[in-house]
């Protein structure tokens, strides 16, 4: 099923489709839910409430016009430096793509 997303910024419709259901992972105080095809998609986690977890809806972000290709739903985490390291790929060229963000 795929569900139409909101964006952080009009300027990003770069995909206006994902489910953003392969992975999820906290970065630089932000959570983000992934998947292989779109910007990373940022969501708010709320505190448990009544035994219920709330999680909102932010929109895609690409790190303030830094990110200029998919992320892949599989990015890592440097322990020692919290650098975020974001991997992708074009299934229409022969190319791999990779980012670095400072944590």
């Amino acid at each position: 099923m795929l569900t139409k997303l909101k964006y952080i910024s009009q300027k990003l419709k770069w995909r206006e489709h994902s489910t953003a259901n392969t992975a999820m992972i906290q970065h630089a105080k932000r959570t983000f839910a992934l998947v292989e095809v779109c910007y990373p998609y940022q969501v708010k986690v709320q505190e448990p409430k009544n035994g219920k977890i709330d999680i909102q809806s932010i929109g895609f972000d690409n790190f303030e016009g830094q990110l200029k290709h998919a992320c892949g739903a599989h990015p890592k985490v440097d322990r020692h430096t919290n650098e975020l390291f974001i991997f992708s790929y074009d299934i229409m060229k022969p190319v791999t793509y990779y980012s670095v963000f400072d944590g």
